[in-house]
């Protein structure tokens, strides 16, 4: 007759502040679940509390527990002579569906401010919503599709107003100014220089820089902070009918850097940092560009076409989306630089777009074809953390720049957004 094989374990964790380390033997069907047991009764005892209910996640060599220890043991080709450590830690909450914001069309881009979240749409309007779910401004932008969105950061000399950047169909990129105060936008810039669409666009931390990429495959570099000349206001009357795109009063700006080397359109751009841009393409690369030389510092090839891509300064690391069905892991610092570093599988159909937490290390989320948003743990890679459903078509966008909100939009023409927390 057969036994059950059993693994010595020690578990333990951080700094010992849940429990003191504990020497257990495990059977090995032991997974997760049978270890939240042990983990809360352990709290429970060290703390002098009844017991309780928290919700633990186990790590193994950095690795999350998501299957029997047997397995891990057997899949990450560990001995099982030896005493597996694995570290308890407090469990991601499960985030919560918090209110939709309607639109007429696709929703191509969602961004989360501090006290307000900004869409844009395939008929070319920009929409602002205050975090009650109420709108509170929109404005066209645009005469064609907005493929991408982005809010330059920075301070303003006055604290309500906020700059938006757009990247359109239409070529252009479009700089505004909006005033929550008011409800107000002003667009003080438009951008010519792409010869085909243009399809995304990114700002440095500093606000300073703007990053295009285009169907022409060019990435281009704007100043965000050109001289603007007195703008009209691009407002919604009350009529609820957003006024028509105009050039009168606008600034006319062009690119300060141009860069070729893609061979296929640029589906996406993020900033390294002030100096450096990351971008992704259907040209199956990950290129990072130094925008001071005016040359190509390194690149990624991806066995697929990109479709976007995200950086970390927390971890110093990059996310991609692809045509695969696959989000991607990679580290710009290594010297094996053209070898991924994990794949993360779930998603049923192209990966549309990715973004990592700005609080946390270890979280990102990915918007896939399949009609899901994803939230991950990078150390996890067969099994997401959660499940954001609610969307009836496929997502465009998604957001994790607030550490409260995260946010996704798409063809359903409706911006999702979900809380890390109960209250809403």
């Amino acid at each position: 007759m057969l036994t059950d094989k059993h693994y010595q374990v020690n578990l333990t964790s951080a700094n010992r502040t849940l429990f003191p380390d504990t020497s257990l033997s495990l059977i090995e069907r032991a997974g997760p679940e049978e270890l939240n047991i042990l983990a809360r009764k352990l709290y429970s005892d060290f703390h002098g509390v009844e017991e309780s209910e928290k919700q633990f996640d186990f790590l193994i060599q950095k690795v999350l527990l998501r299957t029997s220890i047997g397995d891990f043991v057997v899949d990450n080709n560990l001995s099982s002579e030896n005493v597996i450590v694995v570290e308890c830690i407090d469990r991601e909450p499960a985030p919560d569906p918090c209110f939709s914001l309607p639109h007429k069309d696709w929703v191509s881009g969602v961004r989360c401010a501090s006290d307000c979240i900004i869409s844009s749409c395939y008929d070319g309007t920009v929409h602002a919503w205050n975090l009650a779910a109420r709108p509170i401004g929109h404005f066209k932008a645009h005469e064609a599709i907005i493929n991408g969105l982005c809010i330059i950061p920075g301070s303003m000399e006055d604290e309500n107003v906020m700059r938006i950047a757009t990247a359109s169909a239409d070529q252009s990129v479009v700089m505004t100014e909006f005033d929550r105060s008011k409800s107000k936008f002003i667009r003080t810039h438009v951008g010519h220089g792409h010869e085909e669409a243009a399809l995304c666009v990114s700002s440095n931390t500093l606000g300073s820089r703007l990053a295009t990429g285009g169907s022409d495959n060019y990435l281009k570099i704007w100043n965000a902070n050109s001289p603007k000349d007195v703008a009209k206001d691009w407002t919604e009357e009350p009529s609820n009918k957003p006024t028509k795109v105009g050039a009168s009063n606008v600034a006319a700006i062009t690119p300060i850097v141009t860069l070729a080397g893609h061979r296929s359109r640029i589906t996406g751009t993020c900033w390294m940092n002030e100096d450096h841009v990351i971008t992704s393409s259907w040209d199956h690369t990950i290129c990072v560009w130094d925008t001071i030389l005016l040359d190509r510092v390194s690149s990624l090839a991806c066995t697929c076409s990109l479709t976007a891509v995200s950086y970390s300064p927390l971890n110093q690391l990059l996310i991609s989306g692809s045509v695969d069905d696959y989000v991607r892991l990679w580290d710009p610092r290594s010297n094996e630089g053209k070898m991924v570093r994990s794949v993360y599988v779930g998603h049923s159909k192209w990966v549309s777009a990715v973004d990592w937490s700005k609080t946390n290390e270890h979280l990102f989320v990915s918007a896939s074809y399949d009609g899901l948003m994803k939230l991950w743990d990078f150390r996890s890679t067969k099994v997401a953390l959660y499940d954001l459903s609610g969307h009836s078509d496929r997502l465009l966008c998604c957001d994790f720049s607030s550490p409260t909100f995260m946010l996704s939009g798409g063809v359903d023409g409706t911006v999702n957004v979900y809380r890390t927390t109960k209250e809403c």
